[in-house]
């Protein structure tokens, strides 16, 4: 469908809503600032789409096609994007709490400055995302991807990061979280986040809390290098709970 440079009012995207079947198609057209909360855009075509200040509060975008989509400001807090095409989007100072985007593509999209508090990013893939300044806190991460993600000054606290992988994340000056290389650990990397009260602790296949881990550790390496070096990341990690 083709759409000149204008912004579409609300006037004539609602009556072309009214007369037409879904799944929708507004690939590149001109929707900033638009009314479409708790609208049906389910498998939509939006790539391309201009997005900005859009009020979309518990829409439902499953599957749809946002690839490059322009999301500026827009508000998408309770909204529904599982499975959803967000690759090269950008979502600059996007409202994203409680919004559902299980098993997005996010590949080299940008969520600079996003408020994801409570959001539920499990098995997306976000490999090379711009995550600088985002507000993650008690975002579900399960699983999900972040190779080469930049995370610098992102808000970490309460997350899940249970299977997450973070290898290759620039995590320097986030919050909440802590990431440990040390050389001749068996693991390549260990993770861990602030949760109320608690560390929860990623280390390979291990995800529990500084408790639980300490304890693991005792059992699988009891003494040589290895258990020393498991018992310095341990210490380390009660003086940061302690401090920070």
């Amino acid at each position: 469908m083709f759409f000149n440079d204008n912004i579409m009012g609300q006037d004539e995207l609602n009556a072309l809503l009214a007369k037409t079947a879904p799944p929708y198609d507004f690939a590149g057209a001109n929707l900033s600032g638009a009314e479409l909360r708790g609208i049906d855009l389910g498998n939509a075509n939006l790539k391309g789409t201009y997005l900005i200040d859009a009020l979309a509060e518990k829409a439902n975008l499953s599957h749809a096609n946002l690839q490059g989509a322009y999301m500026s400001g827009v508000n998408l807090s309770g909204a529904t994007l599982r499975g959803a095409d967000l690759e090269g989007a950008s979502l600059r100072l996007a409202h994203l709490v409680g919004t559902d985007l299980q098993g997005v593509r996010m590949e080299k999209a940008s969520l600079e400055g996003a408020n994801l508090t409570g959001a539920n990013l499990s098995v997306a893939n976000l490999e090379g995302v711009d995550l600088s300044g985002a507000i993650l806190k008690r975002a579900n991460l399960k699983g999900a991807y972040l190779k080469g993600a930049s995370c610098f000054g992102a808000d970490f606290t309460d997350a899940n990061i249970k299977g997450a992988w973070l290898d290759g994340a620039n995590l320097t000056g986030a919050v909440g979280i802590v990431a440990l290389y040390m050389s001749g650990m068996s693991t390549h990397a260990l993770y861990a986040v602030r949760h109320v009260g608690c560390l929860f602790v990623q280390a390979g296949y291990f995800y529990g809390n500084l408790e639980e881990f300490e304890q693991h550790a005792q059992d699988s390496y009891t003494s040589g290098r290895q258990g020393t070096l498991y018992a310095e990341v341990i210490r380390f990690l009660h003086i940061w709970h302690q401090n920070t």
